[in-house]
């Protein structure tokens, strides 16, 4: 078994939601590259990023953060929130993020799906 922890980013900062209810968020850092750091560091092996605003808006919007993160670990990351755009999925494949999670709206359009396959 691989336990993958997470970090989900809202307005630029790690945040916790209680049953993912968006009006319920907790924050607990505004650093999200040293959270991630703290977890490459307790021997995570992969580290699931979240891009909230992006999952909520269909578009990413903490594009920046997730690419310093990807940049200053050398563990691997999967990233995941509003991901519809070949460009956008191309941009985190070129920063060497290791998996891109797509959700199921962007799926939903069989030529796009094909496409990236």
């Amino acid at each position: 078994m691989q336990i993958i922890p997470a970090i989900d980013i809202r307005k630029g900062k790690c945040v916790r939601l209680i049953m993912g209810d968006i009006r319920d968020e907790t924050v607990y850092s505004k650093e999200p590259v040293e959270v991630a750091k703290l977890w490459q560091v307790k021997g995570a092996r992969l580290i699931h990023v979240v891009d909230l605003d992006g999952a909520l808006t269909g578009k990413p919007k903490n594009t920046d953060i997730i690419l310093k993160i990807a940049k200053a670990l050398r563990i691997n990351i999967e990233v995941g929130g509003g991901l519809r755009d070949e460009e956008e999925i191309k941009r985190y494949v070129r920063a060497d993020v290791r998996r891109v999670v797509l959700s199921t709206s962007a799926v939903s359009d069989e030529a796009f799906f094909k496409h990236i396959l």
